[in-house]
């Protein structure tokens, strides 16, 4: 991946975000997930048994995390992610946001992170006073929250394929 190493808090989190219900993971699965970052599985899955559990993502990071105490400072206004990426999304914002970068190249590392991890099209803004919108996301990709008095937000714009692929069509 063209960015930094991700922090074992946020490796522990895509973990549980792309595996929310159940106790362990096709190695695989979590392998194409993470692929963009170099081989962490065969520091995860050390015996290949074809499976991850979070355990073995927390012993071999050597990190046990307290699951909710970046979301301290954190409002959602409104979004339509499913709980594990909404936290993912915010912990990547939250971290970027803690680097020593204007505001603008802060918001290019973000729209870099999401795309990485998520796929293209992703707009991310800040705004310190008002600021109405109205746009048309990708279903799952709505998010808008406060943080420390600054609104933060970011949504994915669908593709011509998506609106095929969701049975609608597309009519210029």
């Amino acid at each position: 991946m063209t960015f930094e190493e991700p922090g074992a808090d946020l490796l522990v989190h895509l973990f549980d975000e792309i595996n929310e219900s159940e106790s362990r993971l096709p190695t695989e699965e979590y392998y194409h997930h993470l692929i963009k970052w170099g081989n962490y599985i065969a520091m995860f899955d050390p015996k290949g048994t074809g499976f991850v559990r979070r355990d073995d993502v927390c012993n071999a990071l050597r990190w046990y995390p307290n699951e909710s105490g970046f979301l301290g400072d954190v409002e959602v206004l409104a979004n339509d992610m499913s709980q594990r990426k909404r936290e993912s999304v915010i912990k990547i914002i939250l971290t970027t946001l803690a680097t020593k970068k204007p505001k603008k190249e802060k918001l290019r590392m973000i729209k870099k992170k999401l795309e990485a991890l998520y796929g293209t099209g992703w707009n991310v803004f800040i705004a310190e006073g008002r600021y109405w919108a109205v746009c048309s996301h990708k279903p799952g990709s709505n998010l808008t929250f406060i943080h420390r008095g600054v609104v933060y937000g970011v949504f994915q714009t669908p593709s011509d394929s998506d609106f095929m692929e969701g049975g609608h069509r597309y009519h210029h």
